[in-house]
């Protein structure tokens, strides 16, 4: 049985940002209202005090056990300090795709791939990766009803948007 997303993990470069404080209180209460746990990247204890070695090592385990107990992540990529996305973010963006190695192994052993939303038998809501011979590759469970599906050929991710505008994206 599939797993129900409850909790997202939230990275970006956005702690560093002058309103950082506002920002996250906005994506937490975003997240809330959709019906998810927000986990934000930032959200870790420190120990350590002082910018060292021992520092980063302590940031490095606190946001790789934060993903790792996450369903999902939103990660901002957008420009920072340049015009590359954070180097953190980065990273957390890849740390986070690699936790469903085989749903990405199966996308690529099929020719070609189809993404729909759908009302499964019991009225509840889910979201498919299907191959061309119809065999369900990846599912996911929505929170309601989904409406369109849309790919990044680039990341090869897939963004699964409400029904209802505003309501929650997957």
């Amino acid at each position: 049985a599939m797993r129900r997303i409850t909790s997202i993990y939230l990275a970006g470069p956005d702690a560093s940002f002058p309103d950082a404080a506002a920002l996250a209180a906005e994506k937490r209460a975003l997240c809330e209202t959709a019906g998810f746990v927000p986990v934000l990247s930032g959200d870790g204890f420190l120990v350590e005090t002082e910018p060292s070695e021992a520092m980063a090592r302590e940031i490095y385990a606190d946001r790789v056990s934060r993903m790792r107990l996450t369903d999902a992540g939103i990660v901002n990529l957008t420009p920072f300090r340049g015009p590359s996305c954070d180097a953190g973010a980065a990273f957390e963006a890849g740390f986070l795709a690699a936790l469903a190695p085989k749903a990405w192994a199966a996308t690529l052993e099929a020719d070609a791939v189809f993404a729909t939303a759908y009302m499964k038998r019991d009225g509840s809501y889910g979201a498919a990766v299907l191959s061309e011979a119809g065999k369900m590759l990846h599912a996911v469970d929505l929170p309601d009803r989904g409406h369109d599906v849309t790919f990044d050929p680039v990341s090869g991710r897939s963004a699964v948007f409400a029904r209802q505008p505003g309501t929650f994206f997957v």
